[in-house]
């Protein structure tokens, strides 16, 4: 059948009767085939070699593929056939099956078969129908087809598709298929005898020969033997009225007549629908012989294969090895942003450390030495809380170890007393002497020395106040 994708391109069927060559297209629609452009017909008794006005007919009706339907005679095989098996194995068990009875061998025989318990006309299950054609006249058809551009299907047995057609029409008649020089008789099972089916040597042709006469005549015993079975007979192209009135005859009263091309569209249809090399259809089609295997095609497909096992493996591993280099590049930067942060910290610590370093040297510096003498504390503070309205302090300046003048003028008199009083307050001690300037303002200079107890007391107080500035965090 080719690929998935082909199965419902249109195709044409050709069948051959043995006189003439007839040919339709089917295109698939709505799930069935139906009938495309009208029938081509040539006279031909050629049964190898397809007529060109088919192969044109098949390209002019835009069909894909062929398939064909052919006289042949038709055997039986009993047998049972695997389950397990493909196709192609079941063919090759039935063609060694069939050799004997079809006359080719095995090798070069190709066999459409089908179980003849299909055509419901009492055949057992394990009788295999089938026809055998050479795989030459296959191949033939092949070449064929391909010159003409169209894809060769397969072939079928003509007489197997019309005895589909009797079967559905009705299960309990007879069969008489008249080919040009022969006949296929079917007769369904019934109580004395089981479902057979045989050729009989009368054909569409008239003979007068003495021959025929007698040939007649045990085809007319044979026919005698079902007289009580109802007969339907199909022959390929309209009978001459001597040879029907002959035929009649043979067949006696009652039987059904009929022309093969009457329903020509059905049978041909019904091919159509069929499955290359089942055995199940009642209408059996079976394939050219499969092309030899290369010997160095499972080498080249295993070197292939191995090839792109390869390819996968590289490219596994290069997309590995890239997702190691871009997370150890991450890790880089990281490990890169994470020492850039580490020196800032340092740096930040060092210069942490430089500060408190001075402040701690700074801190000893004041511990380890008194920054001003100690009796000009207590003149600053006594200056800044008791110096009196209209006193100006012009100068302090340091005569001895704890002895310091201060210089100033002032306009009353009552402020030097006033200012003595504050000086004595804050522990200091000494005296003054004033002049008088023509301004009408008094100079004056205070004398100033500390009382030793004051100072001590001083000392501690400052030492005290360091020290509770330095458990607190910060310098004094």
């Amino acid at each position: 059948m080719g690929w998935l994708g082909s199965r419902r391109d249109s195709i044409l069927i050709a069948a051959f009767d043995g006189k003439s060559w007839r040919g339709k297209a089917f295109k698939y629609r709505g799930g069935t085939w139906e009938a495309a452009g009208k029938a081509v017909e040539t006279a031909s008794r050629n049964n190898r070699k397809i007529p060109r006005q088919v192969l044109e007919s098949a390209v002019s009706l835009e069909a894909k593929r062929l398939r064909l339907l052919m006289t042949s005679d038709l055997h039986s095989v009993t047998m049972e056939l695997p389950e397990d098996a493909d196709r192609e194995e079941l063919h090759t068990a039935l063609a060694y099956e069939a050799a004997g009875e079809v006359g080719i061998d095995a090798h070069i025989l190709r066999v459409a078969a089908v179980h003849a318990a299909r055509y419901r006309m009492g055949g057992e299950a394990n009788v295999m129908m089938t026809a055998g054609f050479e795989s030459t006249l296959l191949e033939g058809f092949v070449r064929e087809c391909d010159q003409a551009g169209l894809e060769f299907d397969g072939i079928g047995s003509l007489e197997m598709t019309v005895l589909a057609r009797h079967a559905r029409m009705g299960e309990d008649a007879r069969l008489l298929f008249m080919r040009r020089q022969s006949s296929l008789y079917v007769v369904p099972a019934c109580e004395n005898a089981p479902f057979t089916f045989y050729p009989l040597p009368i054909g569409t042709d008239a003979d007068a020969s003495e021959a025929a006469a007698e040939r007649n005549e045990r085809a007319a015993k044979r026919l005698a033997a079902h007289r009580d079975l109802p007969l339907r007979v199909v022959t390929c192209g309209r009978l001459e009225p001597a040879r029907l009135e002959a035929v009649r005859l043979m067949t006696g009263d009652g039987a059904e007549f009929l022309v093969l091309q009457e329903f020509e569209d059905e049978i041909m249809r019904h091919a159509a629908h069929a499955e290359i090399g089942d055995t199940e259809a009642g209408c059996a089609f079976v394939g050219p012989p499969p092309a030899p295997r290369d010997p160095h095609r499972a080498g080249t497909w295993l070197a292939l294969f191995i090839i792109l096992l390869a390819g996968l493996y590289v490219g596994d591993r290069h997309y590995a090895f890239r997702r190691d280099l871009e997370r150890q590049e991450a890790r880089e930067a990281e490990w890169k942003k994470l020492v850039s942060e580490r020196d800032k910290a340092r740096n930040r610590l060092q210069a942490v450390n430089s500060r408190l370093d001075a402040v701690r040297e700074k801190d000893e510096l004041l511990d380890g030495a008194t920054p001003l003498p100690g009796t000009l504390g207590p003149i600053l503070a006594a200056l800044t809380s008791g110096t009196p309205p209209f006193v100006r302090i012009t100068e302090i300046v340091q005569v001895g170890a704890d002895q310091f003048d201060v210089h100033g003028v002032t306009r009353l008199s009552e402020g030097l007393v006033q200012l003595g009083d504050a000086f004595r307050r804050h522990g200091l001690i000494g005296d003054f002497n004033n002049t008088a300037l023509a301004t009408g303002e008094q100079e004056f200079v205070f004398h100033i020395g500390i009382d030793s107890d004051q100072n001590e007391n001083a000392v501690a107080a400052r030492a005290a106040a360091r020290s509770g500035a330095r458990k607190r965090g910060h310098p004094e």
